[in-house]
């Protein structure tokens, strides 16, 4: 209602050109100006839903989503395409994100919980460019708008990669990598891993099986549950406060880990640790910290697994891994830090 748009008119974050115009109408009054999706499956009470959209400046600058019909109250969020800013965000919202891409796209996100068995209602929503404009502003439009493309729901409380479909829900497979077992250069019982990665803009939580955490990168054997793992975990309930952990199983004990305290998810964050391990002797350096512990450590370990770990639902990790370094040695205290100020 008080909006246009028309397919395909200029070039989208694929390279495409498939983006589309939204513009607000010319009114001789003031009008709401909104586009809204009402076809979402029925949501599970509590369990969050996420909502994203590709969109970018164009005589408009100002952008509104809102989450509505699943919720006791409207709930929204507005986003400055120009300053690349989030200007304002309910409290009801459970996190919102904004990534840039490149050409002056942003891809933006709010994520729900719902608390009633409604479908929820997401809308777009343009608002006179008024950064701290209420939810659905009432107002006399004069034919400005946005671009907008690629627009998705999902049941999961973060924003995961865009998957082009015409209407059907559709999945795609996670983004891991398993090292064959056959490959002769992994140690048995010790090694080192150098791990360089960002955070998502958008954060995931940690809930129900995913407690056991999302890991970077595991070392483990490929028939028997004994692992060295290295993935941030939830230490308490929060989308944030998630910390790194270094944790080590073999059979017949419980799990130890060493928590590195510094290496929180945080939005965009750049992270970095080396770590270096051999029974009783774990040692995790995250550039600035030293942590320590003394696990059992497998004599078994025969598998790497990248973005994963050996969990089921597999602990995939929602990082952009940009440069991991495996070591089938341990490491020195002085090696730890010279390889880290190499490699960061």
């Amino acid at each position: 209602s008080g909006v246009s748009t028309t397919a395909a008119k200029t070039i989208a974050p694929d390279g495409n050109v498939s983006a589309s115009p939204f513009n607000e109408s010319t009114d001789s009054a003031d009008t709401v100006h909104f586009m809204q999706e009402n076809s979402t499956p029925a949501p599970t009470v509590g369990s969050p839903v996420t909502f994203s959209i590709f969109a970018k400046a164009n005589t408009a600058s100002v952008i509104q989503l809102v989450a509505q019909g699943a919720l006791t109250t409207t709930q929204f969020a507005n986003f400055d395409l120009v300053n690349g800013l989030r200007t304002r965000s309910s409290s009801g919202i459970l996190q919102t994100s904004m990534r840039k891409y490149k050409n002056g796209w942003y891809r933006l996100s709010i994520t729900i919980t719902p608390a009633g068995t409604a479908s929820p209602q997401f809308t777009l929503a343009l608002v006179n460019d008024v950064t701290s404009a209420a939810a659905l502003p009432a107002y006399t439009g004069s034919g400005k708008g946005v671009y907008i493309w690629g627009a998705q729901i999902e049941n999961w409380d973060g924003v995961t990669p865009y998957i082009p479909t015409a209407g059907a829900t559709v999945t795609r497979p996670d983004e891991v990598c398993t090292v064959r077992t056959d490959l002769d250069f992994i140690a048995a019982d010790r090694g080192a891993i150098f791990a360089d990665y960002n955070m998502p803009a958008s954060l995931q939580a940690m809930s129900g099986a995913y407690n056991a955490g999302q890991a970077i990168v595991c070392l483990d054997n490929d028939s028997v549950a004994e692992y060295v793992s290295f993935l941030n975990r939830r230490i308490s309930n929060s989308i944030t406060n998630q910390n790194l952990a270094a944790a080590a199983k073999i059979v017949g004990s419980s799990e130890v880990t060493v928590e590195v305290k510094r290496l929180g998810q945080v939005r965009n964050g750049h992270q970095s640790f080396i770590s270096s391990f051999i029974n009783g002797d774990m040692r995790v350096f995250d550039g600035i910290n030293r942590y320590s512990g003394t696990p059992l450590v497998s004599t078994q370990l025969n598998r790497l697994m990248i973005g994963r770990a050996r969990t089921t639902p597999s602990a995939v990790s929602n990082t952009y891994l940009k440069r991991l370094v495996y070591y089938p040695v341990t490491l020195v205290e002085a090696e730890l830090v010279s390889q880290f100020n190499s490699l960061s």
